[in-house]
């Protein structure tokens, strides 16, 4: 699986050595759990070092653009389509993706 964290840590401007440092790893251990596959643990260490959801650090990950108000309906969720996964918090975002597959 492939991880977003270097181009997250990009946004935050913040270097991959810097967030191992802020974790109370070396930039070492850092790289290596992640080219040898990383656990669920690491990844929720990262994203809230990083202040960010899990699936976030998933490549392919693209955030809708939701409102507060549809944050509290009775739909979210993720969805993948096509190999990208999009956050689903109500019928309009379902409703969005069902016309994508045309």
């Amino acid at each position: 699986m492939k991880y977003r964290i270097q181009e997250i840590c990009r946004e935050k401007g913040i270097m991959m050595k810097d967030l191992a440092v802020q974790m109370g790893r070396t930039p070492e251990s850092l790289s290596r759990s992640l080219s040898n596959g990383t656990t669920t643990k690491m990844l929720e260490e990262i994203a809230n070092t990083l202040g960010v959801q899990v699936i976030e650090l998933i490549d392919g990950y693209i955030p809708s653009s939701v409102n507060s108000q549809s944050l509290n309906s009775e739909v979210n969720g993720y969805v993948k389509v096509k190999g990208t996964l999009y956050e689903v918090h109500s019928f309009e975002d379902l409703e969005k993706l069902l016309k994508m597959k045309d």
